[in-house]
Formats: structure tokens, sequence, C-alpha cells
């Protein structure tokens, strides 16, 4: 809509674009002329005609609805309602696409900072590599994910954040606890104890690989050795590493075979699991048995004459050289 004033310039407007003698005709300036202001939009009526419609259709709805006894200036103030025009800079600094009501906070593992993680807790490297996925996945907005963060954070990990201030951004927060929890190792460290690993008596096949895997995959991130030769270490360090001398044994044919660590790993598993799976025979519990029980026998029978000897009035004689 055009003011009193504008309405009086457009006669001067037009004896202007007559004197300048220019192709465009009145109506085109005119609507040029509205459109370098910001606060005015030209519709056509095409356009028009198609938003008076779409506002019709949502008339059980909150949606702001035209109806045919409205007054043309009633109508098109509730048509302008149905766009999203921009907001001021003065009055929200958060888009209304972005509020926190459109977007269900996303559940991170918890990660307390403790020296030895309690049920339900995650080491942190698993709760750094959970929220970089969520990071990247581009789904949500910053000030979503920094309060994802700080609800997964607890204990020294959570009063962490104090010294950094209530506006920390998401990056502050991850270089503040990546300074106190992250790994400080150097590569020559890491492969030490890479190589000088092996795996614990009682411990599983699953947990011996995975620590072994760990270490290497830190090592690869220092730089120390090319992602290009991590299976064949982690193949080759698995299987010496074993402690069962059997399983080793009977997995040789396994290691020279198969080439892959974690084929590897799932077919050694497999021989494990038939060998434990295989019960001992009965009988063969029962010559075990015997054969103690005779060796029993004879050791308490010689103990019996050698204390019967030593307790007779005439005990032999020692013959001496």
């Amino acid at each position: 809509m055009m003011t009193d004033h504008e309405s009086d310039q457009t006669p001067e407007l037009m004896t202007k674009m007559a004197e300048q003698g220019e192709s465009k005709t009145p109506i085109q300036h005119l609507i040029a002329e509205v459109q370098k202001d910001p606060n005015y939009k030209v519709l056509t009526k095409e356009e028009y005609t198609i938003l008076v419609n779409a506002s019709m259709k949502h008339e059980n709805t909150s949606t702001p609805v035209i109806k045919p006894n409205m007054s043309p200036m009633t109508k098109l103030l509730n048509a302008s309602k149905l766009f999203d025009f921009p907001k001021t800079p003065n009055t929200s600094s958060v888009p209304t696409c972005m509020t926190s009501s459109q977007y269900n906070v996303p559940k991170l593992p918890t990660f307390s900072g403790a020296d030895e993680t309690k049920q339900g807790e995650v080491k942190y490297e698993v709760w750094n590599f959970e929220v970089k996925c969520i990071q990247n996945s581009g789904q949500y907005p910053e000030h979503i994910l920094l309060q994802s963060v700080r609800n997964s954070l607890k204990g020294l990990a959570r009063s962490m954040l104090v010294s950094i201030g209530e506006n920390a951004s998401l990056q502050d927060i991850l270089a503040k606890l990546d300074g106190f929890f992250g790994n400080v190792a150097s590569g020559e460290t890491l492969m030490q104890s890479f190589y000088n690993d092996f795996q614990k008596d009682g411990e599983s096949l699953v947990v011996y690989a995975s620590r072994l895997e760990d270490t290497l995959s830190k090592a690869i991130k220092c730089g120390h050795i090319d992602i290009v030769a991590k299976d064949a270490m982690l193949r080759s360090k698995f299987w010496t590493g074993l402690c069962n001398v059997q399983l080793k044994q009977s997995t040789r044919h396994l290691f020279d075979s198969i080439k892959n660590f974690e084929s590897l790993l799932r077919e050694i598993r497999k021989v494990q699991q038939e060998e434990l799976s295989v019960p001992v025979r009965p009988k063969t519990q029962k010559v075990h048995q015997h054969a103690e029980r005779a060796e029993t026998t004879d050791l308490q029978s010689e103990l019996q004459k050698l204390t019967t000897t030593m307790q007779s009035p005439d005990p032999p004689h020692i013959l001496q050289r």
C-alpha cells in the first residue's frame, strides 16, 4: 500500500520518466521504486489469487483465514501473515526455524571424568566420538548440540565448565575437556605399549583384540604409522599374543591362511567356542582319578613303613663309608 505522500509523487515521477525518454512503462518504474523499500512487497494478480485460495484452506486451523465477506484490505493483511518474513535484528538472535521446541535434544552417553567409570558412564574417547558423530551429521544447530553436551556431563567434567563461563561455545567446551581427558601419549609410547601387550589370563579374545585396536588407532591419529599397515599389524600381534598355547597351536593354519584381522578374530573365536563346548569324557576322568588314588596309597604305605621302622627298638644301622 502507498501513502498519500507517495501518491502525490507519482505524477512527478511519470513526468521525469517522460523527460528522460526511458523505455519502461510507468507501472514498471513504480514497481521498481516500491521494491527498493524492504517494507513493501508487490504481488501480481495471479500471486494474490493463489495466496487467497491457499489461505482459505486453513479455516479449521489457527492459520489466518481469508473469508469472502472480508474487505480487500483485511484479506491482504491476513494473507501477509502466511509469509515467514525475516525478523528484525532487535527481535531475536535465533531464527524461528531454530527454536528448541522444534528439535528433540539428542541424548549422549554420560561422561564424568572419574578415574573409574561407573555403570552407565563411558570413557572420554567414546563420549568424544559420539559428540563428533552428531556434530558431523548436520541435523542440529549449535545451541541444541550445546544443550545436549551439557546434559551429558556430570561430576568433575561438568565442574570444569564453570571456568570457561556460561557463554562458552561448543568448541570451547570440547577444547577444555580434550586438554584434561584427551590422549597425550606420544606415538612412540603407544607403539611400545602395543608391542608389549598380550592376552591376560582369563581375558576374553574380544577384550584383548579391542585393546590392541584402540592403542593402534591412537597411534594412527598421532601420525606415527600409516592406516594402511593397521590390519596387518593387528593380525600379527593378536595371534602372537594369545596366552592359550593349545588354542594358538590349533589356529596356526588360520593365521597362515587368513590375511584379514577381523576374519581371523572371528575364526579363532569359533575354534575356542568348539573347544569349550567339547565335554571331558567321564572314562578319562575315572582313569585319572584311579591313578591319583593309587599313587597316593603307595606314598602313604611307604611313609607308614618308614615310620614303623624308625619306631622299632632295634633300628637298622646306617652304613657309613
